[in-house]
């Protein structure tokens, strides 16, 4: 009798031992400090208190789940005590969640509003299925090489990545094929007159537009991290930057390997107006009926031509080279003189960020 219950307590303590030897048995990886690297050009996180605009956006999505606008607002500080049936708190790691506070969701997961338990930082955590390693995940790896991975946990075949906050919206708004000319009016100041003819309201807001796809484009491509070029992947933040979710680990590129054919033809969301039209299969061609401005046509021209890889595919060093050149045409266009009349110094010339692969390429 005696030897059966030393037995049972062996085992007891076997087993009690092993898990607590595990201090969190599904934490990969924590970051210690949320900061952006020095070189991500996305400089809006981490966040710790969230705008009005998201909160009503985050609320009009999840107000099925809530009495009211007042319950609502208690749930988005997590240590507030709720509803534990209702609105039960879920934990990975030193970060905590409610189901009830969903941002969005896909073919690949749901995401929610999360919240560092220590520093009260806001996150977005991804929950979705996984197969094999996590250190191996595409996904993880990616937002580890862009320093923007908050934490990664894994239970069972779930895995859960915590990363960076983005409060704003898609650029599929932004997408000329399906807004009206009025939400292209307020949302980039473009103008189609009865004309015909496009007019800018606010061309700087355009070409920081541009600008901030393209440092977003270079940093991803830089530190190994690949968008598949969906407009739903691409977030325009409440401070007007472009920044990518939904990337995989790549191998890293320099500007000057760095095919961008595939990804030129987003930057027309921003000019308004969809520039091309298809013409037959998958080639496109530009649109006569509206009359845009002589630069803008002229880059629309090699927007085109890449997409109907009619030239050489363009790497982001040759886009960069053009879009310099592309500002300094409108520059002159607006004061109504032609480039050759214009001498630009140097000091003048519209800046280009220096390349964030000096380390990498």
């Amino acid at each position: 009798m005696c030897t059966r219950y030393l037995f049972l307590i062996i085992i007891y303590l076997t087993f009690f031992s092993a898990y607590k030897g595990v201090a969190d048995p599904y934490t990969i990886y924590e970051k210690e400090d949320f900061s952006p690297a020095s070189d991500d050009p996305w400089k809006g996180h981490p966040i710790k208190t969230l705008s009005p605009a998201f909160k009503k956006q985050l609320y009009e999505a999840n107000k099925t789940d809530y009495l009211n606008e007042d319950e609502f607002d208690e749930s988005i500080n997590m240590n507030t005590q709720m509803s534990a049936e209702k609105h039960k708190i879920k934990k990975m790691g030193n970060f905590i969640f409610r189901t009830t506070l969903r941002i969005g969701s896909g073919e690949e997961g749901s995401v929610y509003l999360a919240q560092h338990i220590p520093s009260g930082v806001y996150a977005a955590i991804k929950m979705t299925t996984f197969y094999g390693e996590a250190e191996n995940d595409p996904e993880y790896l990616a937002l580890k090489n862009l320093e923007r991975l908050y934490g990664c946990y894994v239970e069972n075949t779930l895995m859960s990545l915590c990363m960076p906050l983005v409060t704003g919206r898609s650029v599929v708004p932004y997408q000329s094929p399906y807004a009206s000319q009025e939400r292209i009016k307020t949302l980039l100041g473009v103008t189609l007159t009865e004309e015909k003819e496009i007019t800018y309201d606010n061309w700087d807001l355009n070409v920081h537009l541009m600008q901030t796809y393209l440092d977003e484009f270079e940093y991803c491509s830089c530190k190994g991290a690949c968008s598949d070029g969906a407009p739903q992947n691409i977030l325009l933040t409440e401070d007007s930057q472009i920044v990518f979710v939904d990337q995989k680990a790549c191998r890293p590129t320099p500007p000057e390997a760095r095919k961008m054919h595939e990804s030129l033809c987003f930057f027309h969301y921003f000019l308004g107006l969809t520039p091309f039209r298809k013409k037959e299969g998958k080639r496109f061609e530009l649109r006569e009926d509206i009359k845009f401005p002589p630069p803008v046509r002229e880059f629309n021209k090699i927007v085109v031509n890449a997409m109907n890889a009619l030239e050489p595919i363009y790497t982001l060093a040759q886009i960069k080279e053009t879009f310099s050149k592309f500002k300094i045409d409108m520059e002159s266009y607006f004061l109504g003189l032609s480039h050759s009349q214009i001498q630009l110094g140097s000091d003048s010339t519209p800046s280009i960020s220096s390349s964030s692969c000096s380390s990498s390429s």
